[in-house]
């Protein structure tokens, strides 16, 4: 695990609110200079604390109405199966996030559709996979709300 400094976390919850910013902008935020910041940054891509920067899309402005959570048990718990069905999400953009989970169910999985038809089609799709074996929805009521990943102190 990287050690992060109180300076690295600052940069880090400023690139978070906004990773637009100028290495100047946060460099004023953080108390230090743009080049200080520019080097941090860098460190931390180096590091792999920072795996990408990305630009978050309104799913309802996109066309995407219906937010769904999906849990899916398969009938194979062997390394192979598990591997054809992780392809398999993969291949559905609609999938936009998935985890192998403990339990019951062997996978959880948020799925992003146009309406309740669309989320209909890709819920068959999956029940109709062969390795799975059992699919339950849990339809929410509104949009998740995502907060900024928190930072520990460690210093």
């Amino acid at each position: 695990m990287t050690q992060l400094t109180k300076v690295d976390r600052a940069i880090l919850q400023a690139l978070q609110r906004d990773a637009r910013q100028s290495y100047e902008v946060i460099g004023a935020t953080v108390g230090r200079d743009a080049s200080v910041v520019s080097r941090r940054i860098a460190a931390l891509i180096k590091a792999g604390v920072i795996t990408g920067m990305a630009v978050n899309v309104d799913p309802l402005k996109a066309g995407l109405t219906t937010t769904v959570y999906m849990l899916v048990m398969l009938d194979d718990h062997g390394d192979e199966a598990f591997a054809k069905f992780e392809a398999e999400l993969n291949a559905m953009p609609n999938v936009v996030e998935w985890a192998r989970m403990q339990g019951v169910n062997d996978y959880v999985m948020k799925i992003q559709a146009q309406d309740k038809e669309h989320h209909i089609r890709l819920h068959a799709h999956l029940r109709g996979l062969p390795m799975v074996r059992r699919v339950r929805t849990l339809e929410l009521l509104g949009q998740p709300h995502t907060k900024l990943t928190p930072l520990a102190d460690s210093d």
